[in-house]
């Protein structure tokens, strides 16, 4: 028979015990809720943004981007004003995932890190270098930062040109916008003038 003294003592164990496997299961708990969290939360902010949809609904759009790419400085003030709110909304949209990133409410560093090697991409090639000039002047200094220690990273150098053939230079584009206007009124000007 068990004295109350030890019946006593084993209640105390087995509390003990069903203490430590409940903290267990709520650490398993917690960890799989901040995994989903993480997870929830970089779908939301890749969504907030869908910079695919306005190329495919507007045909010109991609032209512009490519010219802009290629010589932003050489555009005239609507395609530039065009070509920065397409690209400031994607940078802005990256530095509030960044910020949630350094907070630990991002799980999925590969896909973190190709959204900002992404932005290093376009700042590399010629025009996206001019427009940075410009855009980095309204983000916080500190991503400006986080964007510059990735430019030092080898492979995320290259530019988006590289990586996506689509965004090179089109002969096609020399069809399109202010640049091509005054290629065409130059070259009617010269045809009209009497031969000597």
């Amino acid at each position: 028979h068990m004295t109350i003294q030890e019946l006593g003592s084993l209640g105390e164990f087995v509390a003990a015990i069903a203490t430590v496997v409940t903290l267990i299961y709520l650490a398993i708990q917690i960890r799989h809720n901040t995994t989903v969290t993480q997870e929830q939360n970089m779908r939301d902010l890749l969504r907030q943004y869908d910079f695919c949809t306005p190329v495919v609904e507007n045909p010109g759009l991609a032209s512009l981007l490519r010219r802009g790419l290629q010589d932003f400085g050489g555009m005239n003030k609507d395609e530039q004003a065009r070509f920065h709110f397409f690209w400031h909304p994607v940078f802005l949209e990256r530095e509030a995932m960044w910020r949630a990133h350094r907070k630990g409410l991002l799980g999925d560093q590969d896909l973190y890190s190709a959204n900002i090697q992404a932005l290093v991409a376009v700042i590399t090639t010629e025009g996206g270098a001019q427009w940075w000039d410009m855009e980095q002047t309204v983000l916080s200094p500190e991503f400006v930062g986080a964007i510059a220690a990735e430019m030092r990273v080898g492979d995320a150098a290259k530019p988006i040109t590289e990586l996506w053939h689509f965004l090179q230079p089109d002969p096609s584009d020399s069809g399109n916008g202010h640049t091509a206007s005054v290629r065409d009124e130059i070259s009617r000007a010269s045809s009209q003038r009497p031969s000597d």
